[in-house]
This record gives structure tokens, C-alpha cells and sequence, in this order.
């Protein structure tokens, strides 16, 4: 630039290099800005610099991956909805089954020519799986017409997160209803299935396998609220590149804007602080667990630190995570807490 009366402001690089440098309106300065790599999904080391990255989501926050702890605590929610389906179901057939078998627990004679009825129990057993089946049906349904028309399950919406297209955009009938029918499907493989829910823990976009099937995701939920800066109703993935090349007292607001997602055009210099995940609410769902085999006693603590854990989370601003846990270990800690009443009070009154 020879025109010395040029206003100050940014111009292209006098050297050449396709970037931009700052005319003060005298002379040309040392703040430069670097003119962006060609688009490459190989960040680094060939690893997006946080999961959700590659599809525009933010680190952390309302649009980013939801944390699975939140999304098992949704389940948990969710099996609480359908829990009255399966013991009216239950309760129906049990009734219309019981007068027709035998005892429960036949004697066994010793004659070994007497014949031996099939035990009662394993037609109760066999009546109450079928209820089962009958409820995870209810409960593909429930999850199709749900996910479709309102974004989200009853458990979904009280822990704010909803599943969406890899783009985006909401799920139609088929993806919601397939995606519910490949979960409901996966629990027919026995201990095999359980890699369809445990596979969100190390995949690098927190998807199980059905998610994956389906070109799903999980996100905190963003409607009504701001992503990173950028405002309610305004797509995710299209906010402000952020820059750290400036020297030190430079106003980042003179960096020329670039529209788009921020990973794809490889701006983002430094990795956003990242919440931590609550240790209490860890501690909390273990505890319930363990309860399970030690009379409740260790279930006792998990819903304390469960309810503790969700205080500190509320106060953190953000700062940690780990309320789907807390949330999952009130649940299963209370619900080992019943069961162990039950196997203790009811021989009692019984005798």
C-alpha cells in the first residue's frame, strides 16, 4: 500500500502471504492475521481438538455432546415413565394366567414313572417376559412419537438434552422410531447388547451404536438459550473464529470475522477450558450399586452424595458436570433402598 491517506484498518498482506495486516494510517504494524489452512478434518495429530468438534459442536455448554451420565440418568427416567406399563401388564396376564398352571414348585415323587408338571414359576417367568416385550414395544412407540414431535422424551426433557441429525436438524418418524427399535432390538443379545449403550463412554462423539445406525446424536439442549456467543435461533456452528496471534493489549475485536464452523476451517488455537466432572456424583452411582449387595447400606450414601452432588453441580456454573450421574445414583440407590425393605420388612409381617 503506497497510499499513505488510507484510513486505518485491515488490508491485505503487503509481503504476499494471503493474510491480512493492520495499516495504523501512517504505517504498517506487526498485527497480522494469518489467512486460514485449506478445510481438513486432520487437526493436529489427525484427532478433532474435542469430541463433536468435526459436526460443529462446541466444547461444552447448551449444544455440545451430551455428557453420558446425563444420558443414562435420562434412560433411568424414562424406565420410571414406563415402569406402570410393565406391572399392568404384568398384573393382567399373571391373572389370567395363574389359575391355569400347576404349584409353583411341584414335589418331585419317587416314582421315576410319576409324571413331573412343568413348575408354575416358569410359566409366571415366561408370562412376565413376555410383558416385557410387550412394554419395549410400548416404549419404541413412546420414543418415536415423542422424539418426533416434541425433540425429546419426558426423561430427555427434565435433563435437557434431545438427539438430533449429525446436521442438525430434528429426527423425522423413521429415524426416531428406528433408532428406539435398534436400542429395544440390542437388548435381545444378552451381555452383547450392552455394548450398544456403553459405546457412547469412548466414542469420540459420545454416540452409542444405535446412534450411529441412525446418524444420531445427543446435545444439551440449546432452544431458547445462547451457544458460545451466538445467538438463540442462530445455527451452532456458525460463530465468530477465534484468534490468539495478537500481541499482547491488541483488541481481538479488530480480527476479521469468518463465518462457519470453526474446526472445519482449523482457527481454533487453543483448546475452551473444560468442566471437570464432579467426583460426588461418580461416588454416588458406584455407592447404589454396590448397595445392591450389601444390604443398602452403601446405598444410603450414594442418594446423599447423589443429592449433594447435584447442589455443588447447580453452584459450579458450569464448571462441572456430572448431574446425570448424581441423578442415576438417587435413582438406583432409592430403588435398592425398596427392594432391600421389601426382602426385609415383608417375611417379617408374613410370619
Amino acid at each position: 500500500m503506497t497510499n499513505t491517506a488510507a484510513p486505518a484498518g485491515w488490508y491485505p498482506d503487503p509481503a504476499g502471504t494471503g493474510g491480512q495486516r493492520y495499516f495504523d494510517g501512517t504505517a504498517w504494524t506487526e498485527h497480522f492475521f494469518p489467512p486460514p489452512p485449506p478445510p481438513s478434518y486432520g487437526y493436529a495429530v489427525g484427532r478433532p481438538p474435542w469430541k463433536g468438534a468435526q459436526y460443529g459442536r462446541p466444547a461444552f455448554g447448551p449444544g455440545a455432546l451430551a455428557n453420558p451420565g446425563r444420558r443414562l440418568g435420562a434412560r433411568l427416567l424414562d424406565g420410571l415413565v414406563l415402569l406402570p406399563v410393565l406391572i399392568a401388564f404384568s398384573a393382567v396376564a399373571i391373572v389370567l394366567v395363574a389359575p391355569h398352571v400347576g404349584p409353583l414348585f411341584p414335589k418331585v415323587s419317587d416314582n421315576p414313572n410319576a409324571h413331573v408338571p412343568v413348575p408354575g414359576f416358569l410359566w409366571i417367568y415366561l408370562t412376565i417376559f413376555g410383558c416385557a416385550i410387550a412394554t419395549g414395544v410400548v416404549m419404541v412407540l413412546y420414543e418415536g412419537v415423542a422424539t418426533t414431535r416434541y425433540g425429546r422424551t419426558l426423561g430427555k426433557a427434565w435433563l435437557h438434552i434431545r438427539p438430533v441429525r449429525t446436521d442438525g436438524q430434528a429426527l423425522g418418524w423413521g429415524r426416531s422410531i428406528g433408532r428406539a427399535g435398534l436400542y429395544f432390538l440390542s437388548g435381545f443379545l444378552s451381555w452383547i447388547g450392552l455394548l450398544d449403550p456403553l459405546w457412547c463412554l469412548w466414542d469420540e462423539n459420545h454416540q452409542c451404536l444405535h446412534d450411529k445406525a441412525a446418524g444420531t446424536l445427543v446435545i444439551n439442549d440449546e432452544q431458547g438459550a445462547e451457544v458460545q456467543g451466538v445467538p438463540a435461533g442462530q445455527p451452532a456452528n456458525d460463530g465468530l473464529a477465534r484468534s490468539s496471534s495478537w500481541s499482547a493489549g491488541q483488541s481481538a475485536s479488530m480480527a476479521p470475522a469468518v463465518v462457519g464452523n470453526p474446526y472445519v476451517h482449523g482457527y481454533w488455537t487453543s483448546m475452551p477450558t473444560q468442566p471437570r466432572n464432579n467426583g460426588l456424583s461418580i461416588a454416588s452411582l458406584v455407592c447404589s450399586i454396590v448397595g445392591l449387595l450389601f444390604f443398602a447400606i452403601p446405598a444410603v450414601l450414594g442418594v446423599v452424595f447423589g443429592f449433594v452432588a447435584r447442589s455443588q453441580i447447580r453452584q459450579s456454573n458450569d464448571m462441572q458436570t456430572g448431574g446425570g450421574l448424581a441423578l442415576a445414583g438417587i435413582i438406583v440407590g432409592t430403588a435398592v433402598i425398596g427392594f432391600w425393605a421389601l426382602v426385609i420388612v415383608v417375611p417379617i409381617f408374613s410370619r
